[in-house]
């Protein structure tokens, strides 16, 4: 088995060559010609990092596979049979509002988080004509540093697209020509930009002094979390948080470690926290143990459980998931600026995002009601 690690595509094209990552030129040349004979029916697309590649056209296009989550949950909106395999783990809650066939995919590698690895012949043998690297906000999470290493590494063409919050309309409407699916990209698309004009214009006029000060808690003890400057924190910062978190990382993975001193000398008015049944988080901990007490949010009841299902509302994957994490913190923190229906906002979402008719009941129980 051939694993490429991330450390293995930052390294300089004269380091790295498919022969030497696969195993000897004969591997590469089969794996190339395995790539040209998949592009019979093809055409070049130029990416948004300015790089034309050939690839699959929409009705060739069968089996995609992604660098990160980003792309895959962004796919899944549009065309989820095309996901030919899953970049994270799936708990059995979160499968619940997914179809079987999700739980079934395979997982061959991800730059999602930390030194991962692609099993480069496991790609080939799933028959994968095309790797979406979908950056988000921070574009260093989910894309390679160096796409044309990547590309040749992998031996499948590698397509590069930028969806952070400003971007994620159009980045669904590239999808959708991609993929074939240009009028439901379109709606997708404008689902987003709408949401994330109402939610910024709608908080345009809240003074700086009145931002409510929220710490976010992850991991199983409460005390990683991410600073401002993480593009894991951007949706408590578009929902007009302000993150008490203030020191400076450049970490790609986040989930910065502190100490319970540091959350009580910041002394949070609001703290969401990870699930723990879900995600193996801290929100009953920090909610009923004596060594939380006296920190504001606890003692006033303002410990939010951040919904999980069947993704997360407001971070990993940091994708349009968020859509629906701006709404929820921007109406829990100030619901006179933000004043819409949250049960039908959270209808809407998971109908025009998942394809999931859920009822007022699941709405309320997602929003903690």
């Amino acid at each position: 088995m051939a694993d490429i690690s991330r450390r293995d595509f930052l390294r300089s094209a004269s380091l790295m060559v498919p022969a030497c990552a696969i195993g000897g030129a004969g591997a590469a040349y089969a794996l190339r010609t395995v790539w040209d004979s998949s592009l019979r029916e093809s055409y070049d697309f130029t990416d948004d990092l300015g790089r034309t590649v050939n690839i699959p056209t929409p009705s060739h296009l069968e089996r995609v596979y992604f660098s990160g989550p980003i792309g895959q949950i962004m796919l899944y909106s549009l065309r989820p049979e095309l996901i030919a395999g899953t970049t994270l783990p799936f708990t059995p809650k979160e499968l619940e509002m997914l179809p079987s066939s999700q739980a079934a995919l395979p997982f061959m590698g991800s730059l999602s988080e930390g030194d991962r690895t692609f099993d480069v012949e496991q790609l080939h043998e799933e028959g994968i004509q095309l790797v979406l690297a979908v950056g988000g906000d921070d574009r260093s999470i989910d894309q390679p540093d160096d796409p044309d290493v990547f590309q040749e590494t992998l031996g499948i063409p590698v397509l590069c697209m930028n969806a952070g919050f400003e971007t994620m309309g159009d980045a669904y409407r590239t999808l959708g020509k991609l993929v074939g699916t240009e009028r439901r990209a379109e709606e997708v698309a404008t689902y987003c930009e709408t949401v994330f004009q109402r939610v910024v214009s709608s908080l345009a006029a809240l003074p700086v002094e009145k931002r409510v000060r929220l710490y976010y808690a992850e991991g199983p003890d409460g005390l990683r979390t991410e600073p401002f400057t993480s593009a894991h924190a951007y949706t408590f910062g578009v929902a007009g948080a302000y993150n008490v978190a203030d020191f400076d990382t450049r970490s790609e993975s986040g989930l910065t470690h502190v100490t319970l001193d540091q959350v009580r000398k910041w002394d949070p008015d609001v703290i969401v926290a990870w699930d723990s049944e879900v995600r193996d988080g801290a929100d009953e901990l920090i909610r009923t143990s004596p060594d939380w007490k006296g920190i504001s949010a606890v003692e006033s009841k303002r410990v939010y459980t951040m919904p999980n299902t069947p993704y997360s509302w407001c971070d990993r994957p940091a994708g349009p998931n968020r859509c629906m994490g701006i709404q929820w913190i921007a109406n829990m923190l100030y619901p006179t600026y933000y004043d819409v229906d949250m049960v039908y906002a959270t209808r809407e979402f998971y109908e025009v995002m998942w394809h999931l008719d859920i009822t007022d009941d699941q709405a309320r129980a997602l929003l903690g009601y």
